[in-house]
C-alpha cells in the first residue's frame, strides 16, 4: 500500500518567510523542509512536517513521532530531493518518549542503504546527537529504530520521537565553527510566550540571554518585582545559546516595543563547544542586531558570569570572551559592565550560597546582580 507523505503547505510559508540567513557552502540544512515516508504512519498527525520543519523543540508540536504498532524495528525514509553529498547528520530527540537507539543509513535509489552512524540516547533527556561519517552520495536518509526503552514517559513505548533530522554536506567541525553565528530555533513555545508578552503591553525594560536570565522571575522573585515600574521583559530561556538569542530577536522579538534599556548577557552554554572569539562574534553579532532594531535603546551588555571553579576551563572561556566583547562599548548606546566580582570570594571561588551550582544564582545571588546593576541602569530608565 502505498504511504502517504504529509507537508504542510502552512508550514512551509511561514519557513519561506524567515530572513535570509548567508551560509558558506555546505552549512544548509539540506534536509529542511523534505518530505519522508514513515514504516509506521502516525495516525494522529504526529507525521506531519516536525522531522524537517527546521525547529527541534522538545515539545509534542514540533516532534515527529511514528505509529504506536508494537512490531520494531520502524523506520522513516526523507527524501532529500538529489543526490547530495552527506557529511553530518545531526538527530534530535525530545525528553519524553522512549527513543533509544536511532541507526542513520543512506541511499541514492531508495532500495539499498548504507549504514552512516549509529546513537544511543538517554530516556527522559531532550538531546541534539551531532554524527559524522565518510563523504557519502545520497538522496535518502533513513532513521531506523532498532528497540525502545521499555518504561513509559508520557507517552505509550510503541511510539518512538524525534524532535528534528538536519542533513549537512560538510563537517561537523564546520558546522561548529559557525553555530555561534548562525540563528537557529530552539523553543518555538517559549518564543510565542514572549511575542505574546509584547502584545499584552509596553515594554520599558528587556532582559535577553539564557536560563541565568530566565530563572531570575522564579528563584530570584523578590528582586525582579523591583523592576515592575519600568514594564520589564524577561526573553531568557534556559540552555540558549548566542545563536538562538539571534534567531529569536531576528523573529519577532524586537519588534513593535521601544526599552529605555536592553540588558544583554548570553554566551556561558556556547563555551563548551565553541572558542572564545567565536562565542564572541555570536554576542557581537547579537548587539548590532538589536542596535539595529532598537536605535533609541541604550544597551547594557553585561560580561557573562564567572562559573565553576576558579581553575575551571569554562571559567576562563568566559573570561576570554569578556576581555572581547568589553570593546563593544562606545560611550553612546553600548555600554559594557562586568559584575563577576559580586559573586566571588576572596580566593576567586563561588559560595554555594550565591550560586548552588556554581553557575545560576540563588536569590541572594539575584540581590547581588540587581544591586550591582540598578545604579548604571537608572541612568537609562530616567
Amino acid at each position: 500500500m502505498k504511504q502517504r507523505i504529509f507537508v504542510s503547505s502552512v508550514l512551509l510559508l511561514a519557513l519561506a518567510a524567515l530572513p535570509a540567513v548567508v551560509f558558506a557552502a555546505g552549512t544548509d540544512n539540506v534536509a529542511l523542509k523534505c518530505p519522508y515516508v514513515s514504516s509506521d504512519p502516525n495516525v494522529s498527525g504526529w507525521d506531519q512536517p516536525g522531522l524537517t520543519d527546521g525547529d527541534p523543540s522538545a515539545n509534542p508540536k514540533n516532534c515527529w513521532a511514528s505509529g504506536v504498532t508494537a512490531m520494531f524495528p520502524k523506520f522513516v525514509t526523507v527524501d532529500l530531493g538529489k543526490d547530495r553529498e552527506v557529511q553530518t547528520v545531526a538527530v534530535s530527540v525530545p525528553q519524553f518518549g522512549s527513543t533509544k537507539t536511532v541507526e542513520v543509513s543512506l541511499s541514492t535509489d531508495n532500495a539499498t542503504f548504507t549504514p552512516f552512524a549509529k546513537k544511543e540516547f538517554q530516556q527522559s533527556k531532550a538531546e541534539r546527537a551531532v554524527l559524522t561519517g565518510p563523504k557519502t552520495p545520497a538522496r535518502y536518509v533513513r532513521l531506523t529504530y532498532p528497540d525502545r526503552y521499555e518504561t513509559q514517559v508520557q507517552f505509550s513505548p510503541n511510539y518512538v520521537f524525534t524532535s528534528e533530522l538536519e542533513v549537512y554536506e560538510c563537517p561537523a567541525t564546520e558546522l561548529t565553527a559557525k553555530a555561534a553565528v548562525t540563528p537557529a530555533v530552539k523553543d518555538s513555545f517559549r518564543h510565542q510566550q514572549f511575542l505574546n508578552r509584547i502584545k499584552a503591553g509596553p515594554v520599558g525594560l528587556l532582559f535577553l540571554g539564557d536560563s541565568i536570565t530566565d530563572f531570575w522571575g522564579r528563584t530570584g522573585e523578590l528582586t525582579w518585582l523591583k523592576f515592575a515600574p519600568y514594564s520589564p521583559a524577561n526573553f531568557g530561556i534556559s540552555g540558549d545559546r548566542t545563536q538562538h538569542v539571534l534567531w529569536r530577536i531576528n523573529n519577532g522579538e524586537l519588534n513593535g516595543i521601544s526599552p529605555k534599556a536592553t540588558v544583554i548577557m548570553i554566551g556561558t552554554n556556547n563555551v563548551r563547544d565553541d572558542a572564545p572569539e567565536t562565542t564572541a562574534e555570536g554576542v557581537k553579532a547579537i548587539v548590532e542586531t538589536v542596535r539595529q532594531k532598537l536605535p533609541q535603546t541604550k544597551i547594557l551588555l553585561l560580561g557573562i558570569f564567572p562559573r565553576d571553579a576558579a581553575a575551571s576551563e569554562a571559567r576562563k572561556k568566559n573570561a576570554a570572551v569578556n576581555g572581547i566583547i568589553s570593546k563593544l562599548d562606545d560611550g553612546k548606546s553600548v555600554f559594557y559592565l562586568d559584575i563577576g566580582s559580586a559573586f566571588l570570594d576572596d580566593k576567586g571561588e563561588i559560595s554555594s550560597e550565591i550560586m548552588p551550582d556554581k553557575l545560576h544564582p540563588s536569590a541572594k545571588g539575584y540581590e547581588l546582580w540587581y544591586n550591582a546593576l540598578m545604579p548604571k541602569l537608572t541612568e537609562f530608565l530616567k
